[in-house]
């Protein structure tokens, strides 16, 4: 500043008198460390009237002329462009080599810039490129935490690096031997600021530190106590966030670690703190139960999934605790919303804890009537995820059990596993079998006045009535599941039944009318973001696509469920999704792509045990085989799916009637 030395003045004087008439912009920087007291900037600002500060803290000032500007992580979000043709069944192979420079995020460009430092020959290419955009997004972008984990490069992979950090902060330390003492690990950074907290704010961060993701003032104050002034004091001291648009706090990853570690140190206050939260929410979800059933539901899928991080914490806490009730009476709103929003695996591993849980704990009424719950809740996630030996295995259970109980399953959609075992049965083509467990469904249904499981009955009951060729009863079946569903405003699974029937009409060789299904049943999946349930009607209206010769509207539809089949790994909707391909290959006379779209589709079919799937891909097969001149091959191909026992009424119709048009050539 220049400022000339004076026996008679303060050095806080002797600055002021220098800058009084000067116009300048003043950093300070790291004034965390000289808080709470402010005199020295207020002494400033009076008496230099065209003198302005930029101040980095931690922690805000708390005066009045303060204007603050929160400062996030690096944007660690910055999406390659996607080639023409990628998407699921994209080679990675093909994206070998670096990712250039503006196709990198400012995170991972920062990263690969601190660990060349340390190897200069490292570089962040296609196959490094998620591992280190994992690194970043546990330390949330934050630039010394993104630092401190690049100076691993040489010892460990990206990949070991985001483990290391995963499991403690106190991995994040350099070897820099110049590097500020402050800043040479997160724990040194985080320590000093547990340091300027008072014994309560400790008391209140640490308790926070149990929530996952974001969390309400509501929550925060029910389960820690903690007022809105000391939220607002932890938001100004940079411990936690508010983000205004949610209306939710939300606490850096790091600092949660640290958090958590400073309240196991009281493990009977982390035990209160835990059992709290897990009352909260596991309350919470109790309470979504009727509305994700009814016309509220879109909206109680979208606070759930607001939600999830902590719901899922509060569902582990339950199963660690063995909680009967809790899980009883939270698990249909999870199961619902992990059916809506496609979250199978997500759902089939939670609900696989509760009944690993519930097993432990002795046989009575509530203890059973749980373990049967959430068996049949994970056998029609299995179902979803193609596991169709395990879903029959927990599906038979949760049906043996409630019959030992003599009582019903509670009234919700998809809560009698004897509609899941139906579909079981029709997937594996006994398709008798599938007809009699659809009218025992039915009828214990109607008998219990409950139409939740009333759509679900006539829904299995359209698919087997089809498979056996009898549409106009398939097509019956149908309408009642919808009018069942619109009674209780179920608009999610109204969908399902729409799809069935628009298979009836395609069978039927009614293709508009076919189609008029489908795109309802897509838009309404669509509305509440079910990926899976908009692959499935993509794939249909593809083949509606291909039956009327729009060849190439059908492969951008094949293209689209493709990529969302390829999100989800559902490997059953992937071949589904190949063999719309190969449909659209063999209209075009492309006969190679045709056999290798067959050959990917048909590997993943049997691998799933998709059988109706199988014939089909057969059918098509066997006509590949023909029209290339292996007329006895493929004629062998299809009069085994004319004779099999298990194949669909409409693809044995197919089958035969290519049979006897081969035949005559």
């Amino acid at each position: 500043l220049q400022a000339t030395a004076s026996h008679t003045q303060t050095p806080d004087e002797q600055v002021c008198a220098t800058l009084r008439d000067k116009e300048m912009l003043l950093l300070l920087d790291n004034f965390e460390h000289l808080l709470p007291d402010t005199t020295f900037v207020q002494t400033l600002l009076r008496a230099t009237p065209h003198i302005q500060l930029l101040v980095t803290s931690r922690e805000r000032l708390g005066l009045r002329s303060e204007h603050c500007f929160p400062i996030h992580g690096l944007a660690n979000d910055v999406p390659a462009p996607r080639a023409p043709g990628h998407g699921a069944g994209h080679d990675p192979a093909d994206d070998a080599g670096d990712v250039p420079a503006a196709q990198q995020s400012d995170a991972v460009r920062l990263f690969q810039q601190s660990a060349q430092l340390v190897d200069p020959d490292f570089v962040v290419d296609a196959e490094l490129q998620a591992q280190v955009r994992a690194i970043c997004r546990l330390v949330e972008g934050m630039p010394l935490g993104i630092e401190l984990a690049a100076t691993w490069i040489g010892v460990l992979t990206p990949a070991e690096i985001a483990a290391e950090i995963a499991r403690s902060l106190d991995f994040l330390e350099t070897r820099y031997r110049d590097a500020p003492a402050r800043h040479r690990s997160m724990r040194a950074v985080l320590d000093s600021t547990w340091q300027r907290l008072d014994a309560a704010e400790r008391a209140i961060f640490a308790a926070l530190s149990v929530f996952h993701g974001g969390f309400s003032r509501e929550a925060a104050r029910e389960i820690s106590g903690t007022t809105l002034r000391q939220l607002n004091d932890l938001v100004s001291k940079a411990l936690i966030d508010y983000d205004r648009s949610r209306r939710s706090y939300s606490m850096h990853e790091l600092l949660r670690q640290y958090g958590r570690a400073q309240l196991t140190c009281d493990p009977a206050v982390a035990a209160q703190i835990r059992a709290r939260h897990a009352a909260y929410y596991m309350t919470f979800l109790a309470d979504q139960r009727r509305a994700i059933n009814t016309a509220e539901q879109g909206m109680a899928a979208d606070a759930i999934a607001r939600e999830f991080a902590n719901v899922r914490a509060a569902w582990r806490e339950c199963v660690a605790q063995a909680d009967v009730d809790a899980l009883l009476q939270a698990a249909p709103a999870l199961f619902l919303f992990c059916q809506i929003r496609s979250r199978f695996l997500d759902g089939a591993e939670l609900q696989a804890e509760a009944v690993a849980s519930l097993r432990r704990v002795p046989s009575t009424p509530a203890r059973d009537r749980a373990l049967a719950q959430v068996l049949n809740h994970e056998g029609w996630l299995r179902i979803r995820m193609g596991d169709f030996a395990r879903a029959e295995a927990t599906l038979e259970e949760s049906r043996r059990l409630y019959a030992a109980l003599d009582r019903p399953p509670a009234p919700y959609t998809g809560s009698d596993p004897t509609t899941g075992l139906s579909i079981i049965y029709h997937i594996r083509g006994d398709h008798q079998g599938a007809l009699a467990l659809g009218e025992a469904a039915r009828a214990a249904a109607a008998a219990n006045d409950d139409p939740y499981n009333l759509a679900h009955a006539h829904y299995v009951l359209t698919s087997a009535w089809a498979a056996k060729g009898d549409y106009a009863t398939a097509a019956r079946h149908a309408a009642q599941a919808c009018d069942a569903a619109r009674s209780v405003g179920n608009r999610w699974f109204l969908a399902i039944p729409l799809t069935e029937w628009g298979k009836v009409a395609r069978a039927m060789g009614d293709y508009p009318q076919a189609r008029l299904h489908f795109q309802a049943a897509y838009a309404l999946k669509r509305e509440f973001g079910d990926p899976e349930g908009m692959a499935v009607t993509l794939c249909h209206l593809g083949d509606i696509a291909v039956l009327q010769q729009a060849d190439n509207e059908a492969a951008a539809l094949y293209r689209h469920a493709l990529e969302l089949y390829g999100d989800l790994n559902d490997r059953g909707g992937l071949a589904t999704a190949y063999h719309g391909l190969g449909k659209v290959a063999r209209s075009r006379g492309d006969f190679a792509a045709v056999r290798d779209w067959l050959d990917r589709a048909l590997g993943l079919a049997i691998e799933s045990h998709f059988w109706p799937l199988v014939f089909a891909i057969f059918v098509d097969t066997g006509e590949l085989l023909c029209a290339q001149g292996d007329v006895a091959g493929g004629l062998e191909i299809l009069a085994f799916v004319d004779q099999a026992r298990g194949a669909d009424h409409e693809i044995a119709a197919v089958a035969a009637h290519a049979l006897t048009t081969w035949r005559q050539t």
